[in-house]
Protein backbone atom coordinates (compact mmCIF):
# COMPACT_ATOMS: atom_id res chain seq x y z
CA UNK A 1 0.00 0.00 0.00
CA UNK A 2 2.74 2.29 0.43
CA UNK A 3 3.33 3.31 -3.17
CA UNK A 4 -0.47 4.62 -2.82
CA UNK A 5 0.37 6.76 -0.01
CA UNK A 6 1.55 9.25 -2.79
CA UNK A 7 -1.46 9.82 -4.49
CA UNK A 8 -3.85 12.78 -4.44
CA UNK A 9 -5.76 12.62 -1.03
CA UNK A 10 -9.75 12.74 -2.73
CA UNK A 11 -8.78 9.26 -3.96
CA UNK A 12 -7.17 7.56 -0.95
CA UNK A 13 -10.58 7.19 0.54
CA UNK A 14 -12.16 5.44 -2.76
CA UNK A 15 -9.13 2.83 -2.77
CA UNK A 16 -8.95 1.87 0.34
CA UNK A 17 -13.30 1.04 0.05
CA UNK A 18 -12.01 -1.13 -3.70
CA UNK A 19 -9.21 -2.83 -2.02
CA UNK A 20 -11.44 -3.97 0.95
CA UNK A 21 -13.94 -5.12 -1.31
CA UNK A 22 -11.49 -7.26 -3.38
CA UNK A 23 -10.96 -8.70 0.00
CA UNK A 24 -14.06 -9.59 1.32
CA UNK A 25 -15.00 -11.21 -2.14
CA UNK A 26 -11.95 -13.50 -2.12
CA UNK A 27 -12.86 -14.89 1.21
CA UNK A 28 -16.76 -15.40 0.92
CA UNK A 29 -16.78 -16.62 -3.11
CA UNK A 30 -14.85 -20.05 -2.62
CA UNK A 31 -14.76 -22.17 -5.15
CA UNK A 32 -14.45 -26.29 -5.96
CA UNK A 33 -11.71 -27.71 -7.92
CA UNK A 34 -12.82 -27.81 -11.53
CA UNK A 35 -12.66 -31.39 -11.67
CA UNK A 36 -15.45 -31.19 -8.67
CA UNK A 37 -17.73 -33.13 -10.51
CA UNK A 38 -16.92 -36.38 -12.96
CA UNK A 39 -18.76 -34.49 -16.48
CA UNK A 40 -15.37 -32.17 -16.00
CA UNK A 41 -13.07 -34.94 -15.00
CA UNK A 42 -9.16 -34.03 -15.03
CA UNK A 43 -7.95 -35.98 -18.17
CA UNK A 44 -4.29 -38.11 -17.22
CA UNK A 45 -1.41 -39.83 -18.81
CA UNK A 46 -1.00 -43.39 -18.23
CA UNK A 47 2.61 -43.11 -18.63
CA UNK A 48 3.21 -42.87 -14.42
CA UNK A 49 3.94 -39.36 -14.42
CA UNK A 50 2.25 -37.38 -11.59
CA UNK A 51 -0.14 -34.39 -11.85
CA UNK A 52 0.79 -33.04 -8.62
CA UNK A 53 -0.84 -30.75 -5.51
CA UNK A 54 -4.49 -31.80 -6.52
CA UNK A 55 -6.46 -29.57 -3.74
CA UNK A 56 -9.60 -30.35 -2.28
CA UNK A 57 -9.72 -27.33 -1.01
CA UNK A 58 -13.70 -26.22 -1.13
CA UNK A 59 -14.26 -29.83 -2.85
CA UNK A 60 -18.18 -30.74 -2.05
CA UNK A 61 -19.67 -34.37 -2.52
CA UNK A 62 -21.11 -35.34 -6.11
CA UNK A 63 -21.88 -39.19 -5.45
CA UNK A 64 -23.98 -39.98 -2.68
CA UNK A 65 -24.02 -43.81 -3.57
CA UNK A 66 -20.27 -44.79 -3.19
CA UNK A 67 -19.69 -47.43 -0.51
CA UNK A 68 -15.77 -46.52 -1.34
CA UNK A 69 -15.03 -44.09 1.81
CA UNK A 70 -17.37 -41.63 3.63
CA UNK A 71 -20.80 -41.04 1.86
CA UNK A 72 -20.37 -37.18 2.84
CA UNK A 73 -16.58 -36.71 1.32
CA UNK A 74 -16.03 -34.72 -0.79
CA UNK A 75 -14.39 -35.58 -3.96
CA UNK A 76 -12.82 -34.97 -7.14
CA UNK A 77 -12.88 -36.92 -10.58
CA UNK A 78 -9.55 -37.96 -13.21
CA UNK A 79 -10.05 -39.57 -16.55
CA UNK A 80 -7.96 -42.02 -18.65
CA UNK A 81 -7.70 -43.72 -21.57
CA UNK A 82 -6.62 -47.49 -21.55
CA UNK A 83 -3.70 -48.82 -23.19
CA UNK A 84 -3.44 -52.14 -21.58
CA UNK A 85 -5.91 -54.46 -19.79
CA UNK A 86 -4.30 -52.98 -16.29
CA UNK A 87 -3.40 -50.15 -14.39
CA UNK A 88 -2.05 -49.00 -10.76
CA UNK A 89 -3.02 -45.79 -9.50
CA UNK A 90 -0.94 -44.31 -6.73
CA UNK A 91 -1.30 -41.24 -4.56
CA UNK A 92 1.28 -39.73 -2.75
CA UNK A 93 2.79 -36.08 -0.81
CA UNK A 94 0.03 -35.73 0.62
CA UNK A 95 -0.41 -32.13 3.57
CA UNK A 96 -3.07 -31.34 5.48
CA UNK A 97 -5.23 -34.37 6.90
CA UNK A 98 -5.07 -36.05 4.15
CA UNK A 99 -3.04 -39.54 4.82
CA UNK A 100 -2.42 -42.67 2.53
CA UNK A 101 -5.01 -44.73 5.27
CA UNK A 102 -7.76 -41.85 4.77
CA UNK A 103 -7.97 -41.56 0.99
CA UNK A 104 -10.27 -43.58 -1.19
CA UNK A 105 -9.74 -44.47 -5.12
CA UNK A 106 -12.71 -45.36 -7.18
CA UNK A 107 -12.38 -46.47 -10.59
CA UNK A 108 -15.87 -45.99 -12.81
CA UNK A 109 -16.33 -47.20 -16.43
CA UNK A 110 -17.87 -44.27 -17.26
CA UNK A 111 -19.21 -40.98 -15.16
CA UNK A 112 -21.76 -42.67 -12.86
CA UNK A 113 -24.87 -40.55 -14.46
CA UNK A 114 -24.01 -42.19 -17.46
CA UNK A 115 -24.05 -45.70 -16.50
CA UNK A 116 -20.71 -46.44 -15.59
CA UNK A 117 -20.00 -49.16 -12.76
CA UNK A 118 -17.43 -49.43 -10.19
CA UNK A 119 -14.35 -51.35 -11.81
CA UNK A 120 -12.44 -51.37 -8.23
CA UNK A 121 -12.11 -49.60 -5.11
CA UNK A 122 -9.27 -49.09 -2.14
CA UNK A 123 -6.44 -47.55 -1.35
CA UNK A 124 -3.27 -46.19 -2.65
CA UNK A 125 -1.44 -48.04 -4.43
CA UNK A 126 -4.58 -49.85 -6.17
CA UNK A 127 -3.87 -52.25 -8.71
CA UNK A 128 -7.09 -52.38 -11.86
CA UNK A 129 -7.33 -55.18 -13.89
CA UNK A 130 -10.32 -56.73 -16.61
CA UNK A 131 -9.41 -52.31 -18.40
CA UNK A 132 -10.54 -52.46 -22.19
CA UNK A 133 -7.64 -51.20 -24.34
CA UNK A 134 -8.71 -47.95 -25.99
CA UNK A 135 -12.18 -47.07 -23.25
CA UNK A 136 -12.17 -44.21 -21.41
CA UNK A 137 -12.30 -44.67 -17.48
CA UNK A 138 -12.96 -42.35 -14.61
CA UNK A 139 -11.59 -42.06 -11.35
CA UNK A 140 -12.87 -40.78 -8.40
CA UNK A 141 -10.79 -39.15 -5.55
CA UNK A 142 -12.34 -39.49 -1.89
CA UNK A 143 -11.46 -39.69 2.06
CA UNK A 144 -13.10 -41.33 4.98
CA UNK A 145 -13.20 -37.69 6.10
CA UNK A 146 -16.49 -35.89 6.00
CA UNK A 147 -15.74 -32.57 4.66
CA UNK A 148 -13.11 -30.53 3.09
CA UNK A 149 -13.34 -26.81 5.10
CA UNK A 150 -12.77 -23.86 3.13
CA UNK A 151 -9.54 -21.96 4.10
CA UNK A 152 -7.57 -25.46 4.80
CA UNK A 153 -5.22 -26.90 2.32
CA UNK A 154 -5.07 -30.43 1.21
CA UNK A 155 -3.13 -31.79 -1.49
CA UNK A 156 -1.64 -34.61 -3.07
CA UNK A 157 0.14 -35.92 -6.24
CA UNK A 158 -1.51 -38.74 -8.31
CA UNK A 159 -0.05 -41.08 -11.09
CA UNK A 160 -1.37 -43.52 -13.47
CA UNK A 161 0.34 -46.42 -14.25
CA UNK A 162 0.96 -49.08 -17.05
CA UNK A 163 4.53 -50.21 -16.70
CA UNK A 164 3.16 -52.05 -13.68
CA UNK A 165 0.93 -55.46 -14.67
CA UNK A 166 0.07 -58.81 -12.33
CA UNK A 167 -0.83 -61.44 -14.72
CA UNK A 168 -2.11 -65.15 -13.97
CA UNK A 169 -3.39 -68.43 -15.47
CA UNK A 170 -4.60 -71.68 -15.18
CA UNK A 171 -3.71 -74.19 -17.82
CA UNK A 172 -1.99 -77.59 -18.28
CA UNK A 173 0.29 -79.87 -20.23
CA UNK A 174 0.13 -83.15 -21.32
CA UNK A 175 3.35 -84.62 -19.98
CA UNK A 176 3.00 -88.16 -21.36
CA UNK A 177 2.17 -86.68 -24.81
CA UNK A 178 5.57 -84.46 -24.90
CA UNK A 179 5.89 -82.99 -28.30
CA UNK A 180 4.26 -85.13 -29.93
CA UNK A 181 1.16 -83.86 -28.76
CA UNK A 182 -2.48 -85.91 -28.60
CA UNK A 183 -5.79 -86.48 -26.96
CA UNK A 184 -6.08 -86.68 -23.42
CA UNK A 185 -5.86 -90.99 -22.73
CA UNK A 186 -6.10 -93.28 -19.77
CA UNK A 187 -3.33 -92.87 -17.70
CA UNK A 188 -1.72 -89.74 -18.92
CA UNK A 189 0.40 -87.63 -16.95
CA UNK A 190 -0.78 -83.94 -16.69
CA UNK A 191 1.02 -81.33 -15.20
CA UNK A 192 -1.18 -78.56 -13.65
CA UNK A 193 -0.27 -74.91 -14.02
CA UNK A 194 -0.75 -71.96 -12.19
CA UNK A 195 0.87 -69.20 -13.70
CA UNK A 196 1.60 -65.49 -11.48
CA UNK A 197 3.31 -63.12 -13.25
CA UNK A 198 4.99 -59.64 -11.57
CA UNK A 199 6.03 -56.92 -14.01
CA UNK A 200 6.71 -53.22 -13.80
CA UNK A 201 7.76 -50.94 -10.92
CA UNK A 202 10.22 -52.91 -8.07
CA UNK A 203 8.78 -50.33 -5.65
CA UNK A 204 5.57 -52.36 -5.87
CA UNK A 205 5.03 -55.75 -3.72
CA UNK A 206 2.14 -58.60 -4.21
CA UNK A 207 2.44 -59.37 -0.25
CA UNK A 208 1.24 -62.76 0.41
CA UNK A 209 1.38 -64.74 -2.41
CA UNK A 210 -0.33 -67.92 -2.55
CA UNK A 211 -2.05 -70.50 -5.21
CA UNK A 212 -4.71 -72.53 -3.97
CA UNK A 213 -6.30 -75.42 -5.71
CA UNK A 214 -8.54 -77.98 -4.81
CA UNK A 215 -8.99 -81.78 -6.33
CA UNK A 216 -12.69 -82.87 -6.18
CA UNK A 217 -12.92 -86.73 -4.99
CA UNK A 218 -13.65 -89.34 -7.39
CA UNK A 219 -13.16 -86.67 -10.44
CA UNK A 220 -10.85 -88.60 -12.45
CA UNK A 221 -7.55 -86.96 -11.60
CA UNK A 222 -5.41 -88.19 -9.15
CA UNK A 223 -2.68 -86.42 -7.20
CA UNK A 224 1.05 -87.98 -8.27
CA UNK A 225 2.74 -87.58 -4.94
CA UNK A 226 5.33 -85.29 -3.92
CA UNK A 227 5.30 -83.54 -7.28
CA UNK A 228 4.24 -80.18 -6.31
CA UNK A 229 7.12 -77.36 -7.04
CA UNK A 230 6.97 -73.69 -8.33
CA UNK A 231 9.11 -73.71 -12.05
CA UNK A 232 10.37 -71.02 -14.34
CA UNK A 233 7.94 -70.36 -17.25
CA UNK A 234 10.25 -72.79 -19.36
CA UNK A 235 9.35 -75.80 -16.89
CA UNK A 236 12.77 -75.55 -15.02
CA UNK A 237 11.69 -76.61 -11.42
CA UNK A 238 12.87 -73.89 -9.06
CA UNK A 239 11.36 -75.10 -5.76
CA UNK A 240 10.45 -78.32 -4.81
CA UNK A 241 7.68 -79.15 -2.32
CA UNK A 242 6.72 -82.29 -0.71
CA UNK A 243 3.06 -83.09 -0.62
CA UNK A 244 3.55 -83.31 3.75
CA UNK A 245 3.11 -80.04 5.59
CA UNK A 246 6.14 -80.01 6.88
CA UNK A 247 8.86 -77.09 6.81
CA UNK A 248 8.39 -76.25 2.95
CA UNK A 249 6.08 -73.64 1.59
CA UNK A 250 3.69 -76.57 -0.07
CA UNK A 251 1.18 -78.63 1.41
CA UNK A 252 -1.84 -81.41 0.42
CA UNK A 253 -4.62 -81.77 2.88
CA UNK A 254 -7.75 -83.91 2.95
CA UNK A 255 -11.14 -82.12 2.70
CA UNK A 256 -14.28 -83.08 3.67
CA UNK A 257 -15.93 -85.39 1.46
CA UNK A 258 -11.91 -87.06 0.71
CA UNK A 259 -11.61 -83.88 -1.79
CA UNK A 260 -8.06 -82.90 -1.37
CA UNK A 261 -6.52 -78.74 -1.30
CA UNK A 262 -3.19 -78.04 -2.76
CA UNK A 263 -1.30 -75.08 -1.39
CA UNK A 264 1.55 -73.68 -2.73
CA UNK A 265 2.83 -70.54 -0.76
CA UNK A 266 4.76 -68.10 -3.29
CA UNK A 267 7.21 -65.53 -2.93
CA UNK A 268 10.21 -64.01 -0.69
CA UNK A 269 9.41 -65.26 3.34
CA UNK A 270 6.75 -67.67 2.34
CA UNK A 271 6.39 -70.55 4.36
CA UNK A 272 4.29 -73.25 5.04
CA UNK A 273 1.47 -71.19 6.96
CA UNK A 274 1.88 -67.87 5.22
CA UNK A 275 2.69 -66.52 1.51
CA UNK A 276 5.97 -64.57 0.31
CA UNK A 277 6.50 -61.26 -1.24
CA UNK A 278 6.59 -61.03 -5.14
CA UNK A 279 8.60 -58.00 -7.06
CA UNK A 280 9.31 -57.49 -10.78
CA UNK A 281 12.84 -58.47 -9.87
CA UNK A 282 12.59 -61.19 -7.98
CA UNK A 283 13.51 -64.74 -9.02
CA UNK A 284 12.51 -66.90 -10.86
CA UNK A 285 12.93 -63.71 -13.36
CA UNK A 286 12.89 -62.85 -16.76
CA UNK A 287 15.87 -60.61 -17.78
CA UNK A 288 15.37 -58.83 -14.89
CA UNK A 289 11.81 -56.76 -15.53
CA UNK A 290 9.49 -59.53 -14.42
CA UNK A 291 9.03 -62.41 -11.91
CA UNK A 292 7.05 -65.51 -13.59
CA UNK A 293 5.99 -68.04 -11.11
CA UNK A 294 4.81 -71.27 -12.20
CA UNK A 295 2.46 -73.25 -9.67
CA UNK A 296 2.31 -76.65 -10.73
CA UNK A 297 1.39 -80.45 -9.74
CA UNK A 298 0.99 -83.32 -11.45
CA UNK A 299 -1.93 -85.89 -11.91
CA UNK A 300 -2.57 -89.09 -13.32
CA UNK A 301 -5.71 -89.57 -15.32
CA UNK A 302 -8.26 -92.22 -14.32
CA UNK A 303 -11.19 -92.24 -16.11
CA UNK A 304 -12.78 -93.64 -19.22
CA UNK A 305 -13.00 -92.57 -22.40
CA UNK A 306 -15.75 -90.13 -23.16
CA UNK A 307 -14.90 -88.97 -19.32
CA UNK A 308 -15.12 -85.23 -18.53
CA UNK A 309 -12.76 -83.59 -16.15
CA UNK A 310 -12.45 -80.11 -14.63
CA UNK A 311 -9.19 -78.67 -14.55
CA UNK A 312 -9.95 -75.52 -13.89
CA UNK A 313 -11.08 -73.61 -10.64
CA UNK A 314 -8.44 -72.36 -7.80
CA UNK A 315 -7.32 -69.10 -6.96
CA UNK A 316 -4.42 -67.32 -6.40
CA UNK A 317 -4.60 -64.67 -3.23
CA UNK A 318 -2.41 -61.28 -3.02
CA UNK A 319 -2.80 -57.93 -1.90
CA UNK A 320 -1.06 -54.70 -2.83
CA UNK A 321 -0.39 -52.40 -0.36
CA UNK A 322 -3.94 -52.34 2.30
CA UNK A 323 -5.92 -53.72 -0.96
CA UNK A 324 -6.56 -57.77 -0.98
CA UNK A 325 -7.02 -59.61 -4.27
CA UNK A 326 -8.60 -63.13 -5.88
CA UNK A 327 -8.17 -64.45 -8.73
CA UNK A 328 -10.34 -67.07 -9.36
CA UNK A 329 -10.29 -69.39 -12.63
CA UNK A 330 -13.77 -70.64 -13.60
CA UNK A 331 -14.03 -74.43 -14.31
CA UNK A 332 -12.37 -75.70 -17.50
CA UNK A 333 -13.51 -79.04 -18.64
CA UNK A 334 -11.03 -81.80 -20.78
CA UNK A 335 -12.93 -84.79 -22.12
CA UNK A 336 -10.91 -88.28 -22.20
CA UNK A 337 -10.74 -89.22 -25.75
CA UNK A 338 -9.94 -91.71 -27.57
CA UNK A 339 -7.13 -90.40 -30.85
CA UNK A 340 -8.61 -91.25 -34.12
CA UNK A 341 -6.47 -91.43 -37.72
CA UNK A 342 -6.61 -88.03 -38.82
CA UNK A 343 -7.68 -87.20 -42.57
CA UNK A 344 -4.76 -87.06 -45.70
CA UNK A 345 -3.41 -83.74 -45.95
CA UNK A 346 -5.35 -82.71 -49.03
CA UNK A 347 -6.66 -79.34 -49.86
CA UNK A 348 -10.07 -79.51 -50.06
CA UNK A 349 -13.32 -77.27 -50.96
CA UNK A 350 -15.03 -78.66 -47.64
CA UNK A 351 -13.19 -76.67 -44.73
CA UNK A 352 -15.87 -75.25 -42.93
CA UNK A 353 -13.35 -72.37 -41.44
CA UNK A 354 -14.96 -69.49 -43.38
CA UNK A 355 -13.21 -66.41 -41.68
CA UNK A 356 -9.68 -65.40 -41.61
CA UNK A 357 -9.51 -66.34 -45.29
CA UNK A 358 -11.01 -70.40 -44.68
CA UNK A 359 -8.38 -70.43 -42.28
CA UNK A 360 -5.35 -69.29 -44.51
CA UNK A 361 -5.19 -65.73 -43.13
CA UNK A 362 -5.09 -63.83 -47.27
CA UNK A 363 -3.18 -63.77 -49.90
CA UNK A 364 -2.46 -61.42 -52.87
CA UNK A 365 -3.17 -61.92 -56.24
CA UNK A 366 -1.00 -63.45 -58.69
CA UNK A 367 0.94 -60.39 -60.61
CA UNK A 368 -0.19 -57.72 -58.35
CA UNK A 369 2.47 -55.62 -56.73
CA UNK A 370 3.16 -56.35 -53.21
CA UNK A 371 5.56 -53.17 -52.17
CA UNK A 372 4.27 -51.38 -49.05
CA UNK A 373 2.04 -54.86 -48.27
CA UNK A 374 3.95 -56.66 -45.97
CA UNK A 375 1.25 -56.38 -43.02
CA UNK A 376 -2.37 -57.01 -43.82
CA UNK A 377 -3.18 -55.24 -41.05
CA UNK A 378 -5.93 -56.56 -38.51
CA UNK A 379 -9.43 -57.79 -39.72
CA UNK A 380 -12.81 -58.16 -37.82
CA UNK A 381 -12.98 -61.87 -38.94
CA UNK A 382 -10.09 -62.51 -37.13
CA UNK A 383 -11.16 -63.89 -33.60
CA UNK A 384 -8.58 -63.43 -30.82
CA UNK A 385 -8.14 -62.19 -27.55
CA UNK A 386 -4.71 -60.84 -28.65
CA UNK A 387 -4.36 -56.86 -30.17
CA UNK A 388 -3.11 -56.04 -34.05
CA UNK A 389 0.47 -54.56 -34.05
CA UNK A 390 2.40 -54.93 -37.27
CA UNK A 391 5.88 -56.72 -37.85
CA UNK A 392 7.93 -54.25 -37.64
CA UNK A 393 6.47 -52.82 -34.65
CA UNK A 394 6.55 -55.79 -32.55
CA UNK A 395 4.74 -58.05 -32.18
CA UNK A 396 5.53 -57.60 -28.21
CA UNK A 397 3.41 -59.89 -25.74
CA UNK A 398 0.00 -60.12 -25.97
CA UNK A 399 -0.18 -58.89 -29.28
CA UNK A 400 -0.37 -60.57 -33.15
CA UNK A 401 0.83 -59.49 -36.63
CA UNK A 402 -0.61 -60.78 -39.81
CA UNK A 403 2.08 -60.82 -42.57
CA UNK A 404 3.82 -62.23 -45.32
CA UNK A 405 7.26 -61.62 -44.44
CA UNK A 406 8.49 -61.77 -40.69
CA UNK A 407 11.29 -59.43 -40.78
CA UNK A 408 10.76 -56.02 -39.99
CA UNK A 409 13.04 -54.23 -42.44
CA UNK A 410 11.11 -56.84 -44.94
CA UNK A 411 14.73 -58.72 -45.70
CA UNK A 412 14.29 -61.70 -47.48
CA UNK A 413 17.88 -62.98 -46.35
CA UNK A 414 17.13 -65.95 -43.93
CA UNK A 415 20.73 -66.55 -42.89
CA UNK A 416 21.46 -63.41 -41.10
CA UNK A 417 23.78 -64.11 -37.51
CA UNK A 418 21.39 -63.66 -34.40
CA UNK A 419 21.25 -61.43 -33.41
CA UNK A 420 20.55 -59.31 -35.97
CA UNK A 421 18.48 -56.29 -36.47
CA UNK A 422 16.66 -57.49 -39.76
CA UNK A 423 14.68 -59.75 -37.26
CA UNK A 424 12.10 -59.03 -34.82
CA UNK A 425 14.07 -58.37 -31.34
CA UNK A 426 16.98 -59.59 -33.67
CA UNK A 427 16.50 -62.78 -32.78
CA UNK A 428 12.80 -64.38 -34.67
CA UNK A 429 13.17 -66.20 -37.95
CA UNK A 430 12.80 -64.29 -41.01
CA UNK A 431 9.77 -66.77 -42.52
CA UNK A 432 6.95 -66.85 -45.20
CA UNK A 433 3.40 -68.38 -44.65
CA UNK A 434 3.05 -72.11 -45.55
CA UNK A 435 -0.56 -72.39 -47.50
CA UNK A 436 0.30 -73.74 -50.54
CA UNK A 437 4.06 -74.52 -49.75
CA UNK A 438 5.22 -77.01 -52.57
CA UNK A 439 7.16 -78.39 -49.73
CA UNK A 440 4.94 -78.61 -46.85
CA UNK A 441 7.50 -78.95 -44.14
CA UNK A 442 9.53 -75.83 -45.24
CA UNK A 443 6.49 -73.87 -46.17
CA UNK A 444 7.15 -70.57 -48.14
CA UNK A 445 9.87 -68.28 -48.62
CA UNK A 446 9.22 -64.82 -47.16
CA UNK A 447 7.52 -62.25 -50.08
CA UNK A 448 9.88 -60.42 -51.82
CA UNK A 449 8.08 -57.32 -51.62
CA UNK A 450 10.47 -55.94 -54.82
CA UNK A 451 9.06 -58.52 -56.66
CA UNK A 452 5.84 -59.45 -58.52
CA UNK A 453 3.53 -61.60 -56.69
CA UNK A 454 4.07 -65.35 -58.46
CA UNK A 455 4.13 -69.24 -57.93
CA UNK A 456 7.43 -69.00 -56.41
CA UNK A 457 7.09 -65.43 -54.59
CA UNK A 458 3.39 -66.08 -53.25
CA UNK A 459 3.10 -63.48 -50.45
CA UNK A 460 0.64 -65.14 -48.12
CA UNK A 461 -0.18 -64.25 -44.88
CA UNK A 462 0.26 -66.05 -41.52
CA UNK A 463 -0.66 -65.63 -38.38
CA UNK A 464 2.48 -64.23 -36.10
CA UNK A 465 1.55 -64.45 -32.09
CA UNK A 466 3.85 -63.17 -29.24
CA UNK A 467 1.68 -64.98 -26.50
CA UNK A 468 0.56 -63.73 -22.80
CA UNK A 469 1.04 -65.45 -19.47
CA UNK A 470 -2.36 -66.13 -20.01
CA UNK A 471 -4.25 -68.94 -21.08
CA UNK A 472 -5.66 -66.58 -24.41
CA UNK A 473 -7.95 -67.45 -27.40
CA UNK A 474 -5.38 -67.67 -30.57
CA UNK A 475 -7.97 -68.08 -32.84
CA UNK A 476 -11.93 -69.39 -32.74
CA UNK A 477 -14.07 -70.06 -35.03
CA UNK A 478 -17.81 -70.75 -34.63
CA UNK A 479 -18.90 -73.63 -37.20
CA UNK A 480 -22.73 -73.85 -38.53
CA UNK A 481 -24.46 -76.25 -41.00
CA UNK A 482 -22.21 -79.37 -39.88
CA UNK A 483 -24.38 -82.86 -40.38
CA UNK A 484 -24.89 -84.63 -36.91
CA UNK A 485 -23.26 -88.07 -36.18
CA UNK A 486 -19.96 -87.07 -38.61
CA UNK A 487 -16.63 -87.15 -38.34
CA UNK A 488 -14.91 -84.29 -38.38
CA UNK A 489 -11.05 -83.47 -38.35
CA UNK A 490 -9.56 -79.92 -36.94
CA UNK A 491 -5.81 -79.38 -38.72
CA UNK A 492 -3.37 -76.48 -38.50
CA UNK A 493 0.50 -76.03 -39.01
CA UNK A 494 2.26 -74.53 -36.51
CA UNK A 495 5.93 -73.10 -36.41
CA UNK A 496 7.95 -72.34 -33.44
CA UNK A 497 10.00 -69.18 -35.14
CA UNK A 498 11.77 -67.94 -31.63
CA UNK A 499 15.52 -69.76 -31.07
CA UNK A 500 17.02 -69.15 -27.96
CA UNK A 501 14.21 -66.24 -26.69
CA UNK A 502 14.65 -67.11 -22.90
CA UNK A 503 16.03 -67.22 -19.60
CA UNK A 504 16.86 -69.30 -16.20
CA UNK A 505 15.42 -68.51 -13.24
CA UNK A 506 18.50 -65.91 -12.33
CA UNK A 507 17.12 -63.86 -15.32
CA UNK A 508 20.27 -64.63 -17.82
CA UNK A 509 20.16 -65.22 -21.43
CA UNK A 510 21.28 -67.95 -23.48
CA UNK A 511 24.33 -65.73 -24.19
CA UNK A 512 25.57 -65.20 -20.71
CA UNK A 513 28.00 -67.30 -19.33
CA UNK A 514 26.62 -69.87 -16.69
CA UNK A 515 23.21 -70.15 -18.15
CA UNK A 516 21.30 -72.99 -17.34
CA UNK A 517 19.70 -75.05 -20.40
CA UNK A 518 16.64 -77.32 -19.90
CA UNK A 519 18.79 -80.32 -22.18
CA UNK A 520 22.36 -79.76 -23.72
CA UNK A 521 22.41 -78.18 -26.87
CA UNK A 522 18.60 -77.27 -26.32
CA UNK A 523 16.79 -74.06 -27.96
CA UNK A 524 15.89 -71.85 -24.78
CA UNK A 525 12.23 -70.09 -24.52
CA UNK A 526 8.65 -71.10 -23.57
CA UNK A 527 7.58 -73.68 -26.24
CA UNK A 528 4.11 -73.03 -27.68
CA UNK A 529 1.79 -75.14 -26.61
CA UNK A 530 -1.92 -74.74 -27.92
CA UNK A 531 -4.98 -76.63 -26.34
CA UNK A 532 -7.82 -77.26 -29.09
CA UNK A 533 -11.39 -76.94 -28.08
CA UNK A 534 -14.69 -78.08 -29.10
CA UNK A 535 -17.67 -76.19 -27.53
CA UNK A 536 -14.96 -75.13 -24.46
CA UNK A 537 -14.21 -78.62 -24.21
CA UNK A 538 -10.67 -79.71 -24.25
CA UNK A 539 -10.01 -82.31 -26.75
CA UNK A 540 -6.19 -82.30 -28.07
CA UNK A 541 -2.87 -80.15 -27.06
CA UNK A 542 -0.65 -79.92 -29.91
CA UNK A 543 2.45 -80.58 -27.34
CA UNK A 544 5.36 -78.64 -26.77
CA UNK A 545 6.19 -77.07 -30.25
CA UNK A 546 10.11 -77.29 -30.45
CA UNK A 547 12.35 -75.15 -32.84
CA UNK A 548 13.29 -77.38 -35.66
CA UNK A 549 16.15 -75.29 -36.67
CA UNK A 550 19.13 -76.63 -34.72
CA UNK A 551 22.21 -78.20 -36.24
CA UNK A 552 23.54 -77.22 -39.89
CA UNK A 553 26.62 -74.52 -39.89
CA UNK A 554 23.92 -71.80 -38.56
CA UNK A 555 22.65 -72.02 -35.25
CA UNK A 556 19.27 -71.51 -35.19
CA UNK A 557 18.72 -71.90 -39.03
CA UNK A 558 15.59 -70.15 -40.25
CA UNK A 559 16.10 -73.07 -43.35
CA UNK A 560 16.48 -75.95 -41.32
CA UNK A 561 13.58 -75.14 -39.36
CA UNK A 562 9.65 -76.95 -40.40
CA UNK A 563 6.31 -76.14 -40.04
CA UNK A 564 4.61 -79.07 -37.77
CA UNK A 565 0.77 -80.28 -38.63
CA UNK A 566 -1.37 -81.05 -35.33
CA UNK A 567 -5.02 -82.43 -36.00
CA UNK A 568 -7.28 -84.60 -34.19
CA UNK A 569 -11.16 -86.16 -34.56
CA UNK A 570 -14.18 -86.10 -33.21
CA UNK A 571 -17.37 -86.81 -34.23
CA UNK A 572 -20.75 -84.91 -33.81
CA UNK A 573 -23.32 -86.28 -31.51
CA UNK A 574 -26.67 -87.15 -32.94
CA UNK A 575 -28.49 -83.68 -32.91
CA UNK A 576 -24.97 -81.59 -33.10
CA UNK A 577 -25.13 -79.81 -36.30
CA UNK A 578 -23.30 -76.59 -35.33
CA UNK A 579 -20.04 -76.38 -32.83
CA UNK A 580 -17.43 -73.91 -31.61
CA UNK A 581 -13.41 -74.30 -32.54
CA UNK A 582 -11.23 -72.48 -30.34
CA UNK A 583 -7.12 -72.50 -30.23
CA UNK A 584 -5.71 -71.61 -27.13
CA UNK A 585 -2.69 -70.89 -25.52
CA UNK A 586 -1.93 -72.73 -23.13
CA UNK A 587 2.10 -71.99 -21.85
CA UNK A 588 3.47 -69.20 -19.96
CA UNK A 589 4.95 -66.15 -22.00
CA UNK A 590 8.03 -64.47 -21.76
CA UNK A 591 10.85 -65.39 -23.48
CA UNK A 592 9.68 -67.37 -26.49
CA UNK A 593 6.02 -69.13 -26.69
Amino acid sequence: MKKFLLIQKYCYQYLIVLVVGILMSSVSAAQAPPNNNCSSATPIGVNCTPLTLQNFRDATNSYTLSTCGNLSSPDMYYSFTATKTDVLIKLSNFTGSLTAINMRIEVFTACPSAGGTVQRCGTTPLYVTGLTIGVSYRIRISTTLLTAPSGSTRTFDIAVCDNFSIDFSKSYVNVTDGTAGGTINPGDILEIRGTFVVNGDPSITAAGVSFIDTLEFGAGLNLQANTLASRTNEGKIYRAFTSASDGDAGSVVPLAGSDTAIRMNLGLGATNAIGGNIIGTSPPKLFNFACITVATYRVRVNAAYGSKMNIGGGVFTYSIGSNNYVIRFPRDSLIVYETLSACSDAASPSNLIGSANNGTFGTLPIGSNPAGLQNAGPAADINTSYVHQPIGVGPQDYFYARANNTSPTAATLQTFPKPNSNRVFNVFDITGDHTGAVDPLKGNKPCNLSLPVSATNPCGYLLVVNAAYRSDVVFEYSVSGACAETYYEVSAWFKNICYKCGADSIGRDPGKSLYIPTSPGDSSGVRPNIAMKVDGIHYYTTGDIVYQGLGGTQNGSDTLNNWVRRSFVFKTNPLQTNFKITFANNAPGGGGN
